[in-house]
């Protein structure tokens, strides 16, 4: 207690002189750094001149004595996008597609569509594997509930709680590739990979047989002893003295 009272006795008196202090003996205190100023504002960008319009073509030079010569033309962006939205968006490159044979990751999403359809209406039942477009992804979905006029919809390896219940003749379900007939499935990861062939060309089984184990009285006392002792039961000891007298009668 004593050295607490001579604490706060010390801190009241540097407190105290701190106030008392005249303002020239904070005049001596180092300039801000000028690093801590904000940037300037960087000037606007000059205006672009206008370019001057360019000369006519002259027309191109057709065969004597025929029609004029054609001229490859390139698609403009207006007939892109006339196509885009007839479709499903797709990123990327637009003159690569999706096949039946392409190896995709079975859990992870697509940028673009996959080489199906949209499914129909009765084709809707439960366990039916699909491609759900959900954020710009088409990701791999499942049929889990099935009712009149909706679906279930739940992710393949996510939980539950993010299923979504979509109307049967919704734009956002597309068959999943493993309905085409020329599918092919990807290889199995390394880790499940496991030999069914032994050395000597035999089979191996899958299910390996229990292996019996050998009783052990000692290992069996260490247990007993090392197992913690149960609450005392004042009627289990009474059916045992009862045994007792029973067994030495």
């Amino acid at each position: 207690s004593t050295f607490l009272v001579a604490h706060r006795v010390r801190r009241a008196m540097l407190h105290r002189s701190c106030h008392s202090l005249p303002a020239r003996c904070f005049s001596s205190l180092p300039p801000k750094s000028p690093f801590l100023h904000k940037r300037p504002t960087p000037p606007p960008p000059p205006a672009v001149k206008p370019a001057a319009p360019a000369a006519p073509a002259p027309p191109p030079l057709g065969p004597p004595g025929g029609l004029p010569a054609s001229t490859p033309t390139t698609p403009t962006t207006s007939t892109t996008s006339s196509s885009s939205s007839s479709g499903p968006q797709r990123f990327g490159p637009l003159d690569v597609n999706l096949k039946p044979t392409d190896q995709l990751r079975p859990l992870l999403p697509t940028w673009n569509p996959p080489p199906t359809r949209r499914p129909e209406a009765h084709e809707l039942e439960v366990s039916t594997r699909l491609r759900f477009l959900f954020e710009e992804r088409w990701w791999a979905a499942t049929v889990r509930e099935a009712y009149e006029t909706e679906v279930r919809v739940g992710f393949d390896g996510w939980p539950s709680r993010h299923d979504q219940i979509l109307p049967r003749d919704t734009d956002l379900l597309y068959l999943h590739e493993s309905v085409h007939p020329d599918y092919v499935a990807p290889p199995a990861p390394q880790r499940f990979q496991r030999p069914t062939v032994d050395a000597e060309g035999n089979e191996i089984p899958t299910l390996r047989q229990p292996r019996p184990k050998v009783y052990d009285p000692e290992k069996e006392r260490m247990k007993r002893a090392l197992r913690p002792p149960m609450p005392f039961n004042p009627e289990k000891e009474r059916l045992k003295r009862l045994l007792r007298q029973q067994v030495s009668e």
